[in-house]
């Protein structure tokens, strides 16, 4: 399955994409600020690949012209209420710094409430990273609850659609209001998402 819009491209994960992700996931700059610290070698990623490659996971490669440049993912997801939980991170140091995370966010959000249906967006944000708590803000999520180390935060369709993030990316990213779902009737997909592409083949 193939999500493009906003000059962003989400692409299934493979197996061929794990070690990639893996070398991303072990980035100092990347694994500091995960719930899972440990560094991960390649047959516990290949283990991982294996319990997550179902229609409870979705984890997509994020690509800019044709670059891999990160991972973002709604996991574990509810099968009564299509309720999970997201994720994002950047591999490429490059792209940390520009509105490329923003523009993938917003992609794959609009995927999960309009596609998946989703009910609701949660996310856990360790309590010193100031900028991701900050980002999450600007995209509607709000704290609902913590521990010691973390903040869990929740998005509804209403907050997504009412949030600053959307509403300045519509407003300068005018000309990439089109966005299109591509892909095949799949066992790892929900029944719901199989309908989707078998009815529309692709979305605008």
């Amino acid at each position: 399955m193939i999500i493009t819009g906003y000059g962003i491209v989400l692409r299934r994960l493979t197996l061929e994409d794990i070690e990639q992700v893996r070398h991303w996931r072990n980035d100092p700059e990347i694994n500091r600020w995960m719930i899972y610290q440990d560094s991960i070698t390649s047959e516990q990623q290949r283990e991982w690949f294996e319990t997550i490659n179902n229609p409870f996971n979705y984890y997509f490669i994020i690509e800019v012209q044709q670059k891999p440049i990160g991972l973002i993912y709604a996991k574990d997801l509810d099968p009564l209420t299509l309720e999970g939980e997201g994720g994002v991170f950047i591999g490429e140091r490059n792209y940390r710094e520009t509105d490329i995370p923003a523009r993938a966010s917003i992609l794959w959000i609009r995927f999960c409430f309009d596609c998946l249906s989703a009910k609701k967006s949660r996310i856990r944000v360790k309590k010193e990273n100031s900028k991701a708590l900050a980002f999450n803000v600007l995209l509607g999520y709000q704290m609902v609850m913590q521990s010691d180390t973390t903040y869990t935060m929740e998005l509804t369709k209403d907050g997504f659609y009412a949030s600053k993030g959307m509403l300045g990316l519509k407003k300068l990213y005018f000309n990439f209001s089109k966005v299109s779902i591509q892909g095949e009737e799949s066992s790892a997909n929900l029944p719901e998402i199989n309908s989707f592409l078998i009815k529309h083949g692709q979305r605008s």
